[in-house]
């Protein structure tokens, strides 16, 4: 059995994290301005900007840019080796379209606790860090400001937008080119607009309760009699996963070193493959398996397969064998 099947995948990662970026009002610092003044309230700000980092080829990186604050919507259209990719937010959920496969949405699990800012927030970084503190002043004149993150990452912002003139990341100097600036109706970008997936099929992952995730993806679910030592469940995750051999799968989301997975599968599937030790567990005999990551027990039960992953054998041992069924 592939492993990557049972384990949240990059992409899925990396948008369960955006929830925990925020922006800071920037009337906290006079000497930043406020949102972008090109337009009035309720307008889209789009933009189109081409980075030149250390590396690219003459003609840098392209990105294109539509933010429309009063909605909470924004995206970014933007050029790789392998094609157009696209990311996207709302206020509960965020969109993930890479250049080939199968696009990832993820629901938050009510609105404000999402990933409403991740793009601007990846725009207006060393401006956000500066509102917040995490930033000095370096220099400043009446057009610009040079400021040092704590983590190293600097850059000259405009004095009137925040955004960056150049970033610099370990001496490394990215120079943005601002082509297009400029403040379009709202009424030309539908919601829709900003949730387009580009035609493709989409996985979707939405945060959700342990009672209401074994309804909706169809699967008995396990979870630990006595909870998980030293850790609370922090998520229960239901995805379906578009052409994947394992379509519904639910994530118990312990910390951020310890998950059950129950994947559902849909051909047969075999849990031989070199390196696996035989293991009980509740569920009945399982296979151990060590890597980079730690430790994860899989074990198959009808056509669910479970998959205990931690940070020691031990705790994997202990979780697998502690599973009983939801009540």
């Amino acid at each position: 059995m592939d492993r990557g099947d049972h384990r949240p995948v990059t992409r899925l990662r990396r948008l369960v994290s955006l929830g925990l970026m925020a922006l800071v009002p920037m009337a906290l610092f006079a000497c930043v301005g406020s949102a972008l003044d090109l337009g009035r309230a309720g307008d889209v700000l789009h933009l189109v900007v081409i980075a030149h980092a250390p590396g690219d080829d003459a003609a840098g990186r392209r990105a294109e840019y539509w933010i429309d604050d009063a909605r909470g919507l924004a995206r970014v259209v933007y050029e790789t080796p392998q094609g157009t990719a696209v990311r996207a937010t709302g206020t509960d959920w965020a969109l993930d379209v890479p250049p080939q496969g199968a696009a990832m949405r993820y629901q938050t699990a009510s609105v404000g606790t999402g990933p409403t800012r991740e793009i601007t927030g990846q725009l207006y970084y060393l401006r956000d860090a500066l509102a917040a503190g995490r930033a000095n002043v370096i220099a400043q004149d009446s057009r610009t400001i040079v400021v040092a993150a704590a983590n190293g990452r600097s850059g000259m912002l405009e004095a009137s937008t925040g955004l960056p003139v150049w970033e610099a990341t370990k001496g490394d100097r990215t120079l943005y080119d601002y082509q297009v600036r400029e403040s379009l109706p709202a009424t030309r970008f539908p919601d829709p607009f900003f949730s387009d997936t580009l035609g493709r099929q989409v996985s979707e992952t939405v945060e959700t309760s342990l009672a209401e995730a074994a309804a909706v993806a169809g699967i008995r679910l396990l979870v630990p009699a006595d909870g998980v030592a030293g850790r609370s469940l922090d998520k229960v995750l239901v995805t379906h996963l578009a052409a994947s051999r394992t379509p519904e799968q639910v994530h118990q989301l312990y910390g951020s070193d310890v998950q059950i997975v129950a994947n559902l599968i849909a051909a047969p599937v075999s849990l031989d493959r070199p390196g696996g030790i035989d293991v009980a567990t509740a569920a009945g005999a399982g296979k151990l398996y060590r890597d980079a990551w730690g430790t994860q027990i899989l074990v198959r039960s009808g056509t669910v397969v479970y998959s205990v992953s931690a940070p020691t054998e031990d705790l994997a041992r202990h979780v697998a064998l502690a599973l009983r069924a939801v009540q």
